[in-house]
C-alpha cells in the first residue's frame, strides 16, 4: 500500500518581546546649570526634517532628567548629537521551527468470491498529522548604527558629558524607527560615566506610554 505524504506548512517557533535593547558606553558628569540648546556636528543638518525629529526625541528626554533648553547664547551647554552607520555586517542565525506534516492513506476496498457468495470490504481514507522539529541558517545584512550625544561647556567647549550608543538595524530606513528607543536607552546615562560599556534594556511599551512614541515593528 502506498502512503502519500503532504507538507502543508512550516510554523515558525518565536516569540514577541516586549523589551528593546541597544549596547552603550558613557562618561563625563551632570552639570549644575542644566541650561542646553541642541545642535549637530554639520549645522547644515540642524533644519532638515531628520534631525528635527530626533532633536523633538532628544529634548522630552532631557527635559525629564531637568535640562532645560535655551537659546544658543544664553545656555550654559551645548549638546550635540550626531549619528553615523559602519560597513555592514553577515549575520547568521540559526531558525528553529516545525513543519506540519500531513500523511494521507487513500480509501481500500476489496472484492472476494467464497462459497458462491461475492463480499466486498472496504476501508475509507485517514488522514494524520504529525510535526517535525526542523532548523536552517538564515543569513542576514547588519548595519551598525552608532549615535553620539556630547555636551560641552557653551563659552569654553571644554567637554562635561558624552553617551555613544550602537545597534544594528537591517537597512537604513529603520533608523528614524528605532532612533527614539536609542535615545531612550541612553536617559540614565547622559551625565554619568557608565564604567565600560553597558547593554541597556528597556520595556518598549512603558516608553511609549511614558513618552508617546509608536514602536515601528
Amino acid at each position: 500500500m502506498k502512503k502519500l505524504v503532504l507538507i502543508f506548512c512550516t510554523i515558525l517557533l518565536c516569540s514577541c518581546s516586549s523589551s528593546f535593547y541597544c549596547y552603550l558606553n558613557s562618561m563625563g558628569e551632570s552639570p549644575q546649570d542644566k541650561t542646553y540648546y541642541l545642535t549637530s556636528g554639520d549645522y547644515h543638518l540642524n533644519n532638515s526634517l531628520e534631525y528635527k525629529e530626533y532633536f523633538k526625541c532628544l529634548k522630552i528626554i532631557l527635559d525629564d532628567l531637568g535640562y532645560v533648553q535655551a537659546d544658543s547664547v544664553s545656555a550654559s551647554l551645548k549638546v550635540q548629537f550626531d549619528y553615523r552607520i559602519g560597513d555592514q555586517q553577515v549575520r547568521r542565525e540559526n531558525v528553529q521551527s516545525v513543519k506540519a506534516v500531513t500523511t494521507y492513506t487513500p480509501p481500500t476496498s476489496t472484492t472476494t468470491f467464497s462459497s458462491g457468495k461475492l463480499s466486498f470490504s472496504s476501508t475509507p481514507a485517514t488522514t494524520k498529522m504529525s510535526y517535525v522539529p526542523t532548523s536552517s541558517d538564515v543569513e542576514t545584512i547588519k548595519l551598525p548604527v552608532y549615535v553620539d550625544i556630547c555636551a560641552s561647556d557653551n563659552d569654553t567647549n571644554i567637554p562635561i558629558w558624552k553617551v555613544t550608543i550602537w545597534d544594528e538595524v537591517e537597512r537604513e530606513t529603520q533608523i528614524p524607527s528605532v532612533m527614539p528607543y536609542l535615545l531612550v536607552c541612553a536617559k540614565d546615562y547622559l551625565g554619568m560615566n557608565s564604567q565600560g560599556e553597558k547593554r541597556v534594556i528597556i520595556d518598549r511599551y512603558e516608553t511609549e506610554n511614558k513618552y508617546g512614541f509608536v514602536w515601528p515593528y
